[in-house]
């Protein structure tokens, strides 16, 4: 599979789960599954992921880093 579109695919769904892990997120600290220093600590690397896969994303796309 090693094609640029099928990389560019798995980025997507890549961050889509982690969309997604963000939800769980906030599911599992809203039912007090998690306290909140673990949640925020999750929750912040988890939009710190999101922002570098969007960015990894943009630059194979041509669009700068």
């Amino acid at each position: 599979r090693g094609t640029n579109a099928d990389f560019r695919r798995f980025l997507a769904m890549a961050h889509g789960s982690v969309g997604e892990l963000r939800n769980h997120l906030v599911v599992a600290s809203d039912d007090h599954l998690v306290d909140e220093s673990h949640y925020l600590t999750m929750h912040d690397g988890a939009v710190q992921l999101s922002k570098m896969i969007a960015g990894f994303m943009k630059s194979l796309a041509g669009g700068g880093g």
